[in-house]
């Protein structure tokens, strides 16, 4: 053990002593920017909550959740290796539309946080370039009491419109039928829509036919769940399926696995009927579609179940990202890694608009035209302790460091963990002391990325809104108890 602590010592060493020699240059365009840019197109970001890559029929899944989603990724440049830069809703999602990382921004570790309104966020960039602008989210975090709608002249969070009492959340047939409406009053000008659907996030109750669209079909198998359905399971953050997922106290692991596919096949039909309105209404030809999720969702991986935030491995922190757009190569899959911050830049860089200088992510269009010009590494935060959890990654290879006792409890229990994300994808083989070679190629780059952290907003504070129907949607979906 005391050799392992000498080795991780003289490898900091060197991260600090290379950290900045191993910056890589500034790459120059080598394409001509006309070729993709429009700036007087239309704007669609859908992002899913909870929505794992993996379960995608797209990414390989085995079950058909995603025939819309699938059809999109047909005409979309397809991202295998996307990551978030923090696996809970509020932080992901600050980052995506700020362009910046946690510490820069100051959205981090949990939600229920307020943006601070300094920011400049994507809608504001894109109502000044002359953008009608529209925020339709299912999720109470993303409401504008939280500041999700700095530049949105509409941003809708249909909660008042729920009756359901305790357990009211906004299903995606209601965030769509807003979407519609929305659509349908734009007129001629260019708009950017966000719509996000909480689907398929806990707890996993799609309703008929999706709630049996998957129950004792091929796949579905027997693995019991021993954990304590009182109310003393809600001190086991790990073990709480009774917190996370309320619909009778089912033992079988496979139950719920199905349910959540439901969920998603329950999100992917409204996700169709959005593509295929844009399509009736001729828009789809002059919009940019851009679909991802704000985090995938933890379901027994790593003993860890139907969770997401604390760890973080890539159930969590691996999400789908695809691109779409006539200007684009369609039906591309591409394996570099890339984040959800850099989906921001990209958006501002596809309508030929300034990139604010504070933004950390960079525009993928370089990349999907010449195979260049994007940094091959990818950092993400997670975690919830003060000193948090922070990872590094590239196409094959993913360093997380882990400074807290807490976390390393909850983890591997080492300080310093590596995976070979394509021959190790559920990250369960460390290969740390292994293959250090490796581990002293990534150390400087997260080094690198700790060394130069930015914390250009003060850090928001947990603010619980002041509003009886917003408290129980958090409780109903498990950020409030």
């Amino acid at each position: 053990m005391r050799r392992k602590s000498v080795m991780v010592i003289i490898l900091l060493f060197m991260a600090v002593a290379t950290v900045f020699l191993l910056r890589s240059p500034a790459y120059e365009e080598q394409i001509n920017p006309e070729s993709y840019r429009c700036s007087d197109c239309n704007v669609v970001i859908i992002t899913v909550d909870a929505l794992r890559a993996d379960h995608l029929g797209c990414y390989g899944y085995v079950r058909n959740t995603s025939p819309n989603i699938d059809k999109l990724a047909e005409n979309s440049v397809l991202f295998e290796q996307a990551a978030v830069q923090w696996p809970k809703t509020s932080p992901s999602m600050a980052s995506m539309h700020t362009g910046t990382y946690g510490h820069t921004n100051g959205v981090m570790r949990g939600c229920k946080m307020r943006l601070h309104q300094d920011n400049t966020i994507l809608a504001e960039a894109l109502k000044g370039e002359g953008y009608a602008t529209g925020g339709f989210v299912a999720n109470s975090n993303l409401a504008s009491f939280y500041n999700f709608d700095q530049g949105m002249d509409v941003h809708v969070f249909p909660d008042e419109s729920c009756q359901w009492g305790v357990n009211c959340s906004v299903p995606a047939e209601l965030l769509y039928s807003h979407i519609s409406r929305f659509l349908d009053g734009v007129g001629e000008g260019k708009f950017y829509l966000w719509a996000h659907f909480i689907d398929p996030h806990a707890p996993y109750t799609p309703p008929q036919p999706y709630n049996d669209l998957f129950i004792d079909d091929e796949y579905y198998g027997y693995e019991e769940l021993e954990f304590d359905y009182s109310e003393e399971c809600e001190d086991n953050f790990m073990h709480r399926p009774c917190v996370r997922v309320k619909e009778g106290n089912h033992t079988n692991h496979h139950h719920y696995v199905a349910q959540y596919d439901g969920e998603i096949a329950y999100a992917d039909h409204y996700i169709g009927l959005l593509m295929d309105k844009l399509e009736a209404d001729g828009m789809l030809d002059d919009t940019l579609v851009i679909l991802t999720a704000d985090h995938g969702e933890s379901l027994g991986d790593h003993d860890f179940y139907y969770e997401h935030g604390l760890l973080p491995y890539d159930a969590c922190s691996r999400v789908p990202l695809m691109i779409s757009h006539p200007n684009l190569p369609k039906g591309r899959s591409m394996g570099e890694v890339v984040g959800l911050i850099d989906v921001m830049p990209t958006t501002l860089d596809f309508i030929g608009a300034k990139i604010p200088e504070i933004v950390e992510g960079e525009s993928l269009f370089p990349l999907i035209f010449t195979g260049e010009g994007h940094d091959r590494y990818v950092y993400s935060e997670a975690g919830y302790q003060e000193n948090y959890m922070r990872s590094v990654r590239d196409s094959r290879w993913k360093l997380i460091y882990v400074p807290s006792n807490w976390d390393r409890g909850h983890t591997q229990g080492s300080i310093f963990e590596l995976y070979d994300v394509i021959e190790d994808p559920s990250e369960t083989e460390n290969l740390f002391y292994s293959r250090p070679l490796v581990s002293a190629r990534l150390l400087p780059r997260l080094g690198w990325f700790m060394m130069t952290e930015k914390h250009h907003m003060p850090e928001a504070e947990q603010i619980t809104p002041d509003n009886d129907a917003m408290i129980e949607n958090l409780k109903a979906l498990g950020y409030m108890t």
